[in-house]
């Protein structure tokens, strides 16, 4: 029996190291909740998965 996907936390998800980490996470079926500063540089689940410049 598989354990339940984690839920992962990720702060500054807008950021450069976050465009890395997010895709990997959600690769490896883990529940992802971002936090960020500025909605206006939030992207919805199936958007590139790279900041908004």
């Amino acid at each position: 029996m598989r354990a339940p996907a984690p839920t992962v936390l990720v702060v500054g998800a807008t950021g450069r190291f976050a465009g890395l980490v997010v895709p990997e996470l959600i690769r490896r079926n883990a529940s992802v909740r971002a936090l960020i500063r500025d909605p206006e540089n939030a992207e919805r689940p199936g958007d590139s998965g790279h900041p908004r410049s």
